[in-house]
């Protein structure tokens, strides 16, 4: 033979032996090899990782880990988590990958859960407050009495959260200028969504202070997700005095054409407030009270906008509008 293995028993603890091995070959030749060994302090660690696997957290201490997520749920999950020793446990998730210093894992800017200071053996944590439709990377740790750590990784997908339903009201409007300080000027407006017209006041003398729009055509219902904006737009008219001249109205056959086509007869001057909000900047508003909209609104929330100064031509005026939805957070 070439190999042999044996085992030396018995031996005493911390006892320094001599060896001696010898080897003969075929034509009776001898080789002798001798040396000498120490035996140590026997281990009296139950947590000690011997030949029959590891008992603590030295190499892996994890029976079950688990994510779970129910289906269609986007802002939290839930972990299953079991060892086979008492540990405390630890939870790290984020959105940026897990990386590793060594052996270590770890996600940067990672929030993190922990099952306190009493080791336990199985542990049910949920994370809140997650992002629809999003990968989050998981770290698993747990660390037993004698700080030896394991870890466990992986990944859960949030699914989609569902729309939700705002109503949006084209509250009041104030008048800062009227864009023409003649006699017979006159103010129009219309409003939209997404550049959908969806209302509109008719010409009229409307001097400076609060224009109610009344009720009809300026309450909407809207469906926003967690990446949605909307545009909301409100369009202002200043009718040209002009078109109050004798000479735009002339009507009979010898009435010079010009004075009825001219732009000074019928020129209008629009000058628009478009503004896009999304849920969160809906949820970042002020609250309704201060804006006197309504006592009905004092918890919704409102939002003021204003139209750019185009000069003295066009009108100038900001844009009250209100934002509510159930529950609101």
């Amino acid at each position: 033979m070439t190999e042999w293995t044996t085992g030396l028993s018995p031996l005493q603890p911390e006892t320094a032996y001599l060896i001696s091995v010898r080897a003969t070959d075929a034509d009776g030749h001898v080789s002798v090899r001798e040396g000498r060994f120490v035996t140590g302090t026997p281990h009296t660690d139950p947590d000690f990782a011997g030949n029959d696997g590891p008992v603590g957290c030295a190499v892996q201490c994890f029976t079950h880990a688990e994510v779970l997520v129910d289906e269609g749920e986007h802002s939290e999950a839930s972990l299953s988590i079991e060892t086979h020793t008492p540990a405390e446990i630890a939870v790290f998730y984020g959105t940026n990958p897990i990386e590793w210093n060594g052996d270590v894992p770890f996600i940067e800017q990672a929030l993190g859960l922990h099952s306190g200071a009493d080791p336990v053996t199985s542990w049910n944590p949920t994370m809140v407050g997650l992002e629809g439709e999003t990968t989050y990377h998981v770290i698993v740790r747990a660390q037993d009495s004698k700080g030896r750590a394991s870890y466990v990784t992986g990944d859960l997908q949030t699914a989609a959260a569902p729309p939700r339903e705002v109503t949006v009201t084209f509250e009041k409007l104030l008048i800062d200028y009227t864009g023409d300080a003649a006699l017979y000027g006159e103010l129009a407006f219309d409003w939209g969504i997404n550049d959908d017209k969806l209302g509109s006041s008719s010409r009229a003398k409307i001097g400076i202070g609060n224009l109610d729009l009344g009720t009809e055509a300026t309450t909407f219902t809207l469906e926003y997700h967690e990446d949605t904006e909307h545009l909301f737009t409100v369009n202002g008219g200043e009718w040209d005095a002009f078109s109050k001249n004798p000479l735009c109205q002339a009507s009979g056959p010898d009435d010079p054409p010009l004075w009825r086509t001219s732009r000074f007869c019928h020129r209008v001057k629009w000058n628009p407030a478009p503004a896009s909000f999304s849920l969160d900047d809906i949820e970042q508003m002020d609250t309704c009270g201060p804006y006197n909209v309504g006592d009905g609104k004092l918890l919704d929330r409102c939002v003021v906008f204003s139209t750019p100064d185009r000069g003295n031509d066009y009108p100038r005026f900001r844009v009250y509008l209100s934002f509510h939805f159930e529950p609101f957070e």
